[in-house]
């Protein structure tokens, strides 16, 4: 699942992950691809929600693999409520 857009401040932030943003040019420079939450495979979106529906609580934390450029990294955030 492709960061698209990120809350400003948000736990993802916090985490160091980097959204898709488009540049002065105009050219695109795509968002970290998250592959894996707590062990989790994630291949599409609909993963990642599926995931998340699974009774995750505020104040959790939550390990992330995931895939920017070509290297994989890992990371972990404490979610947070949503805005």
């Amino acid at each position: 699942a492709m960061i698209l857009q990120m809350q400003k401040g948000g736990a993802a932030e916090q985490a160091g992950l980097r959204p898709t943003v488009r540049n002065a040019r105009g050219q695109v420079r795509y968002g970290d691809l998250i592959v894996e939450i707590n062990g989790a495979p994630v291949r599409s979106n609909d993963d990642l929600a599926h995931i998340f529906e699974q009774g995750f609580q505020e104040g959790g934390r939550v390990n992330i693999a995931f895939i920017r450029g070509r290297k994989a990294y890992r990371t972990s955030a404490v979610l947070q409520k949503l805005d």
